[in-house]
């Protein structure tokens, strides 16, 4: 949960996306962090996917699939300028919180838990 006191410290947070869009989302805040020079504020961001084997007209493919569709995950400290800048990424709806003033971060364990999911399946590496 998020008080007053966690602002300025740097926190995972689920951000909502247009579906089918995770990636370009992902490419277009990367962009948009380098142009407006937030890497400061804006550490890593993950569209989580795990690898899953598909059989298909009698072959298996591995394939990659979203473990949570329509969100990324943003790692980044949470003031007025990060938000603004995640916040009016194309194709972003808002970042995810039962608080509507402010986002709510991830718990260290949701992001422990799924960064572990995706370690295991090979997809991510810090």
């Amino acid at each position: 949960m998020m008080n007053k006191s966690s602002k300025g410290e740097r926190h995972w947070y689920a951000v909502h996306t247009y579906a089918g869009y995770e990636d370009a989302v992902s490419r277009y805040l990367k962009q948009r962090i380098d142009a407006l020079e937030m890497r400061d504020k804006i550490f890593n961001i993950v569209v989580p996917k795990e690898k899953k084997i598909k059989i298909k007209n009698g072959k298996r493919r591995e394939m990659e699939e979203k473990i949570y569709p329509g969100y990324v995950l943003v790692d980044m400290i949470m003031g007025e300028d990060s938000w603004y800048v995640v916040r009016n990424t194309p194709r972003v709806t808002g970042f995810v919180g039962a608080d509507t003033t402010e986002p709510t971060p991830l718990s260290e364990e949701e992001v422990k838990s799924l960064m572990a999911r995706m370690i295991g399946e090979g997809i991510f590496r810090w």
